[in-house]
């Protein structure tokens, strides 16, 4: 009988084991020709009571206006100027082509108004250059005001997709 036990523990901890090292190469770095920094990003899922937009009339190129809504109880989430952009090459987001310039974000941490808005322009010529044609994502991350101090596990992201044209 616990010979029985054992062995079908030592099979069930394999499969676990099979699992979990299949659920952590699925998003492993993969190289795309001509960018070696280039990565795969799963979907983000917005964050209940979050979303963000872009202003209208402000997308061009090289940045833009977002504003995010967060209809969450005020001063529960804290939002800051760093971001991501990422292309959406065959179907996958991936990293599209970085410039080597030193760029940097204030480390300044928001919070939306009274009406549950905060406005950010979005320079991405520093990092990224001219974007050229196709649809992108902004990429931001917001945490808890309770996690602080934060952790990278404790970042929670969130976009917004646009075209150039």
């Amino acid at each position: 009988m616990k010979k029985k036990t054992l062995i079908i523990t030592g099979i069930v901890i394999i499969i676990l084991i099979t699992v979990m090292i299949l659920l952590r190469t699925s998003f492993k770095k993969e190289e795309v020709k001509g960018n070696n920094d280039t990565k795969y990003y799963p979907e983000y899922h917005e964050i209940a009571g979050i979303t963000m937009t872009i202003k209208e009339g402000t997308l061009t190129d090289k940045g833009a206006t977002v504003i995010i809504k967060d209809t969450n109880v005020p001063g529960t989430y804290i939002h800051g100027q760093s971001f991501r952009i990422d292309k959406k090459v065959n179907g996958k987001w991936v990293t599209p082509k970085t410039t080597d310039n030193n760029c940097a974000f204030n480390s300044m941490a928001y919070h939306v108004d009274k009406n549950g808005y905060l406005e950010f322009n979005q320079n991405w010529d520093c990092m990224y250059s001219s974007l050229e044609k196709g649809t992108y994502r902004l990429v931001k991350y917001t945490f808890l005001q309770k996690d602080i101090p934060i952790t990278e596990d404790e970042h929670k992201y969130f976009s917004v997709e646009f075209t150039i044209e």
